[in-house]
């Protein structure tokens, strides 16, 4: 069955050659009790190795059913260790945190053998080798023998062609030592037993062949007792499957129960990083959840705003010239309110077929606020008032399906719908106030109420340009024809214009309103507006303004300038602009409004209306202000603060725990080093030992993980509460903040921290994983404790 042809073993040790085999020439047949002697350093347990496939010879072959087994590659010895041969050691190499049933099967673990047929051979093999009453029980429990017994119990488990035996009776007494070697020569009457001992007695007595080694060669080679010799066909080669993840996730769970104390505190500290990552998690949904919130919450009240206005900043070009801190008793007297009125948005035709194009996706409404200047006449009582501009007369939006889900209509047929139709808009409590109406022309005083047919028949009359400015020949100016004081002449103008408005809705914002779009006011039409612009751009002194321009001003007969005093600077430029809204020749759009429910659409349009000045000079480009993207963005800012902090705090805890989790697994290396020869003895491949080890880590991930969560979900709620009064006391939040402390965990998001939890211990266990899976299995035997 076995023969040895030439086979010599040198070591190699700081350049010193040692010669343990020296040429060895023998055969084994294939059953029958072979014992080999010699005296300490001969080499009989360099050659037991050799046969076992732990160890490579230097030179010759080893031939086993004529199958030259130095030619295997790795994979093929560890099946063939597995599958064929059974050791038994001097000392029973039980590991100690496996009952016996579990050290006896660890052979069949990385066999394809079914749950039942596992439980049947350990029932058979203890019933046979006296062990049922031990089976459930650890091996410090049992005696030397009963040790030795389970030892050669899981040496036969796999039935196994091959028995090697290193000095099995070497630490018993006499009495065990005798038992053992009755079931050692029971067993070489079906197989293959080869035992190396100093006890030259028990050789005589119970073997059939004795070996004599002397200095790595065979001195004497006997026959005692003759066993028929039996041939083998050759074996058919067999495969392992990879270790089971419940054998290997056993193996690391009983390690960690035997290590007790130590594992607590590696999983406590390996779960603080857990913990600080699902801190950080919970912070990050919190206040992702409040911003939601504090978005959809703003959005309607603070759209995108367009305005007219003239963009009123501190000059770049001052400089404090003052030093800082100084040590002196001096007060510096400076203008910190000085403004510099240097540009006003022209809204020309093109900027709004520009605004035109943008995708209407992206907002709910774009609101237009008073869209030209008129010149409007109330009457009341004989008297007759001009309106101011103001934001209480003003343009309605043209989005009719937008306003309808906006504002119910108390009065009227419909929206206004043509020039000479207005909307009276009131708040949600039917209220108008009476500043409002004195600035709409109606009688307020010793008034109480009005009803909507009262209210509605209030009428007002558009003074176009020709009738309300008349030039002055000989100053070659134009001038109001109808002050304030001159009764007759506004009753004149009031009669003779054709443009009447009338109300013919009154318009209430509805409860589920989204957005704030009118105060309590006038609204008129588009129309009304195209026509009135329409007219001033045909009036005598529009004309005559566009032939000036800068160099005349048509009410003042002088050439447009500059104004410098020492709290503004007015621009010539801005003065004519002023002139062109007030003539209602430029659209006098106090602003435009975009509204938008959605934040990521607040950020397009944004990007939208700033290409428009790509490239354009500085007087023609168009400045917006978006009053809650920029809160947004500073508290955005704030939170991008907050989540680097307690990320770096949560990085350095999963470093450390890292840094953990590599050190007890290099420490159960240390500790396990006689485990990991017994499994490579057994027949475990390299890839099973780690496999072992790196289940012990993803265990420490997983327990760590599930802790590391729980204590983040005790924790959540008084972490958030500071959270929430960081926000409060940072930002005089007037929104509610009840969204940031309510923790709404994603279980998907559990998961996944969990599962990163696992694999972070598995990188960390791979390291001591990869060397205790190179560890020699003969000098990891050497070992004599865990």
């Amino acid at each position: 069955m076995i023969s040895l042809k030439e086979v010599s073993k040198t070591y190699i040790s700081k350049n010193i050659k040692t010669q343990a085999l020296n040429n060895i020439n023998l055969d084994f047949n294939d059953r029958g009790l072979y014992f080999i002697l010699g005296p300490s350093g001969s080499g009989k347990t360099t050659l037991l190795n050799t046969l076992g496939c732990l160890d490579k010879p230097t030179s010759g072959n080893i031939y086993i059913n004529n199958v030259d087994i130095n030619l295997y590659s790795e994979k093929e010895r560890d099946i063939f260790k597995n599958q064929n041969i059974g050791f038994i050691f001097q000392s029973s190499n039980m590991v100690e945190h496996l009952t016996i049933e579990e050290n006896i099967i660890l052979p069949l673990k990385i066999n394809k053998i079914n749950k039942d047929e596992i439980e049947q051979k350990v029932r058979d093999i203890s019933k046979k080798l006296g062990l049922e009453k031990e089976i459930k029980k650890y091996p410090s429990d049992l005696s030397g023998g009963q040790l030795q017994r389970a030892a050669i119990a899981r040496a036969l488990i796999n039935d196994p062609k091959i028995i090697l035996a290193d000095e099995p009776t070497g630490s018993l007494d006499s009495e065990n030592a005798k038992n053992v070697m009755k079931i050692l020569k029971e067993i070489s009457e079906e197989r293959l037993v080869i035992m190396v001992s100093h006890n030259e007695s028990y050789a005589y007595e119970y073997g059939n062949y004795i070996v004599e080694i002397i200095d790595g060669k065979v001195e004497s080679y006997k026959l005692i007792n003759e066993v028929k010799y039996i041939y083998n066909k050759k074996e058919s080669k067999k495969t392992l499957k990879f270790l089971s993840l419940q054998t290997s996730v056993l193996l690391a769970f009983r390690n960690l129960i035997s290590k007790k104390i130590r594992s607590i505190f590696t999983i406590l500290g390996s779960s603080i990083g857990i913990l600080a990552a699902c801190i950080v998690l919970t912070i990050s949904n919190s206040m992702e959840n409040y911003s939601a919130y504090m978005q959809k919450q703003a959005l309607s009240t603070y759209p995108i705003t367009i305005s007219s206005s003239v963009n009123n900043t501190i000059d770049p070009d001052d400089k404090n010239e003052f030093e800082s801190y100084p040590n002196n008793n001096i007060i510096n007297v400076v203008n910190k309110n000085k403004s510099y009125y240097s540009h006003v948005n022209v809204f020309s035709n093109e900027y709004f077929e520009y605004l035109k194009n943008l995708d209407t996706t992206l907002y709910t409404t774009m609101d237009y606020s008073n869209s030209v200047n008129m010149h409007v006449l109330s009457e009341s009582e004989g008297k007759y008032t001009y309106l101011p501009s103001s934001s209480y007369f003003s343009e309605m939006n043209s989005n009719k399906s937008y306003l309808e889900s906006e504002y119910d209509i108390l009065y009227g047929d419909g929206y206004p719908s043509s020039e000479n139709e207005i909307a009276l808009v009131i708040d949600k409590y039917n209220c108008i106030d009476a500043y409002v109406l004195n600035h709409l022309g109606i009688k307020y005083k010793d008034i109480n109420s009005y009803t909507f047919d009262e209210i509605t028949k209030k009428e007002y009359k558009v003074i176009v340009n020709d009738d309300y400015y008349i030039y002055n020949e000989s100053l070659d100016i134009y001038e109001v024809y109808a002050a304030e004081s001159s009764e007759a002449k506004q009753k004149q103008l009031y009669d003779k214009s054709e443009i009447t408005l009338k109300i013919t809705a009154i318009l209430r914002q509805k409860k589920d309103a989204k957005s704030v779009l009118y105060t309590p006011g006038i609204l008129y039409t588009q129309q009304l507006s195209e026509v009135i612009h329409k007219n001033n751009s045909n009036s005598k002194i529009v004309k005559d303004q566009l032939k000036y321009g800068l160099s005349k001003n048509v009410f003042t007969g002088k050439p447009y300038e500059d104004t410098i005093s020492d709290f503004y600077v007015s621009s010539k430029e801005y003065k004519l602009e002023s002139t062109y809204r007030t003539l209602g020749y430029y659209y006098n759009i106090s602003y435009i409004r975009i509204y938008t429910d959605k934040f990521e659409n607040r950020e397009a349009i944004n990007e939208y209306l700033q290409n428009f000045n790509i490239n354009k000079d500085e007087e023609k480009q168009v400045l917006y202000s978006d009053y809650m993207g920029n809160i947004t963005k500073e508290f955005e800012k704030f939170i991008d603060i907050l989540m680097l902090v307690f990320t770096i705090f949560s990085c350095v805890a999963m470093l450390v725990s890292c840094i953990m989790i590599a050190l007890l697994m290099y420490v159960s290396v240390l500790e396990r080093r006689k485990e990991i020869g017994i499994l490579r003895c057994l027949g475990y491949s390299k890839q099973n030992v780690s496999a072992t080890f790196i289940s012990e880590g993803a265990l420490i991930g997983f327990i760590s993980g599930v802790i590391g969560i729980g204590a983040s979900l005790i924790l959540a709620k008084p972490i958030l509460s500071f959270v929430a009064k960081v926000v409060v006391d940072s930002y005089s939040s007037t929104f509610d903040v009840s969204s940031i402390t309510s923790t709404n965990f994603n279980l998907l998001q559990l998961f996944i921290i969990i599962v990163c939890s696992i694999i972070i211990a598995i990188g960390s266990s791979l390291i001591p994983a990869i060397i205790a899976s190179n560890r020699d299995p003969i000098e990891s035997l050497k070992d004599r404790g865990e």
